[in-house]
């Protein structure tokens, strides 16, 4: 993560940092949540 890009944001290429780290760790959560229910599921 690039916390001067967070710190003073700028548009790059009609970007912004924020919203890109936002939408990167709902992917991840997403992947988490996959993850947790396939174990669970192994388990019950």
């Amino acid at each position: 993560m690039n916390d001067e890009r967070l710190k003073n944001p700028q548009m790059l290429f009609g970007k912004d940092y924020f919203e890109e780290q936002l939408a990167r760790i709902r992917d991840i959560r997403g992947n988490e949540q996959r993850f947790y229910q396939k174990i669970t599921d192994i388990y019950s």
